[in-house]
């Protein structure tokens, strides 16, 4: 079906699919069951596809998906409140992946968003620097490396400075140079007119 465009312009196709992902996303994994795994992510990015990015009911069902799909960054004015809620119950292993989430829709729809949202974010992120996990501070440091801007520089600094693991410390100083690299290309071409 996936690779039938005309069935995904299918409105009945399309319901059907947003319903299936929300009863898989229902159901509990038990250990570790790579064949479903790889289904709800073809299921996730497939409904990805064809939801209605209008409609905040469809666009939570995708951003509660196992995998999140890149796409729900692109539309960040719907997707981060559902973001944002299902963080708030999340586990130690969606933590990480949701924050980082956040930080690629922050860096390409904060214009779209209300500054309280921006805060909403920011306060997440900061607070997913001191996670006592370290897969959960490390998926927020790559994420602020790849797409973080100048503002979390200062953040980040003070993670590395207070934190004992070479690894973390190493992996941050990496995106700190990642983030003043991009700035200054960033300026560069406004500097040339």
């Amino acid at each position: 079906m996936r690779s039938d465009p005309a069935a995904l312009r299918d409105p009945a196709v399309k319901t059907a699919l947003v319903n299936l992902l929300d009863r898989e996303n229902r159901e509990a994994i038990a250990g570790e069951e790579e064949e479903y795994a790889e289904y709800t992510s073809w299921l996730a990015d497939t409904v990805a596809k064809v939801v209605d990015w209008n409609d905040p009911h469809q666009v939570c069902i995708l951003a509660d998906s196992v995998d999140l799909p890149d796409e729900l960054a692109d539309h960040a004015r719907v997707s981060i409140p559902c973001l944002l809620r299902r963080y708030k119950n999340a586990s130690s292993l969606m933590r990480g992946p949701i924050i980082a989430t956040m930080v690629q829709a922050l860096a390409k729809g904060e214009r779209d968003l209300e500054p309280t949202t921006i805060q909403a974010v920011r306060d997440r992120i900061v607070s997913a620097l001191k996670d006592r996990n370290t897969g959960v501070k490390i998926d927020v440091i790559n994420a602020l490396g790849e797409f973080g801007k100048a503002d979390m520089i200062l953040v980040l600094s003070e993670v590395a400075e207070n934190d004992s693991d070479p690894y973390d410390k190493r992996v941050t100083a990496e995106a700190i140079a990642a983030i003043r690299q991009r700035a200054q290309q960033q300026q560069t071409p406004s500097n040339t007119h």
